[in-house]
């Protein structure tokens, strides 16, 4: 039996039906099992409707802020990434591939000191290991250049993702958005860069490059993969008040993952501009990879797009892993 988390507040959709028995002439009452037999056939009936529940459950695990740490920290009480590697694979070990998806909200590559050695490829490897899809470049991950990203991304299913890092011709030069299947849906994730990047990255790191304004750079990958998705999530490096703008827009988001915010609230909030419109819901990773993030919600038809119903967020925390980590001895 697979399932993890699950709600034990279920409403059940079945019920017993039973017929009435009858001996010789006289009616009788069926007599009900007793004992283990009872426990038995009670749970033989309640597992198909559990299973039922279960199924509809989504769970998006994200992390933010590694800033290229490979052990935590205690006295700075920082994440590292072979805690958080090992963590997300123990949370979705249980789950079905189909009912989870795993995201980066940026600032994975640097700036420790050890990810100098080899630009952040292994903080990198770990996360791509611990089946994370898709990341947004935050300023730290470009300390080794925009070019570092692109060749980060051909070694591994882990792809960084962003609309608005463009080149000359205003197009983006790396992948401005992924498509995921989950439960027979499909999950459209743009990445957002920070505009305010430049004032922090040198400029040598931005060579040839530059950084678009993240509203019009979303209004136009959506209308290129309109009717390609049923769910839109923001995988979003911006300031909270820039995040707002984009529940603004026409096709605002379903869902808005952001980097750690000082001022964010620490559950999720719920944003809508027009009472006839579309309501987004945003929500911040944890600050200093101290945690791992995690939403579960259900997919419900809304009209033309996807309803987030059931939402429920926890952090949840980081399970320490040894130095011989299988994750890390791979690399």
């Amino acid at each position: 039996m697979q399932g993890a988390g699950l709600d034990t507040n279920i409403t059940l959709a079945c019920r017993w039906s039973s017929g009435q028995g009858s001996v010789a002439v006289k009616a009788q009452r069926p007599r009900w099992p007793r004992g283990k037999a009872f426990l038995q056939l009670w749970l033989l009936w309640l597992w198909p409707c559990v299973q039922a529940h279960a199924a509809d459950e989504f769970h998006l695990f994200f992390t933010g802020d590694l800033q290229g740490y490979l052990h935590s920290d205690r006295q700075l009480q920082h994440g590292g990434a072979l805690a958080a590697s090992h963590t997300l694979r123990q949370l979705t070990q249980p789950l079905a591939a189909e009912s989870f998806l795993i995201l980066d909200t940026g600032d994975l590559l640097s700036y420790y000191y050890l990810s100098q050695v080899d630009s952040g490829r292994t903080v990198f490897s770990l996360m791509s290991q611990a089946g994370c899809l898709a990341l947004v470049p935050g300023n730290f991950d470009l300390t080794y250049g925009w070019k570092n990203l692109r060749r980060l991304n051909q070694l591994s299913p882990l792809q960084f993702i962003a609309a608005n890092i463009v080149d000359q011709q205003a197009e983006p030069v790396l992948p401005p958005v992924r498509i995921f299947s989950r439960q027979g849906q499909r999950i459209a994730v743009i990445g957002l860069s920070d505009p305010k990047m430049g004032q922090t990255v040198a400029e040598k790191n931005l060579l040839q490059v530059q950084l678009a304004d993240p509203v019009q750079a979303y209004s136009k990958v959506v209308k290129q993969i309109h009717g390609q998705y049923d769910l839109l999530i923001v995988l979003s490096h911006l300031e909270f008040e820039q995040n707002l703008l984009l529940c603004r827009t026409s096709e605002n988001p379903d869902l808005i993952l952001s980097r750690p915010q000082a001022d964010a609230p620490k559950q999720y909030s719920l944003v809508r501009y027009d009472a006839s419109g579309h309501t987004s819901v945003i929500l911040s990773a944890p600050k200093q990879a101290a945690s791992i993030g995690h939403l579960r919600f259900r997919l419900e038809p809304n009209n033309e797009r996807l309803h987030l119903t059931g939402l429920s967020a926890a952090d949840e925390a980081l399970i320490p892993a040894a130095e011989d980590h299988p994750a890390f001895m791979a690399l």
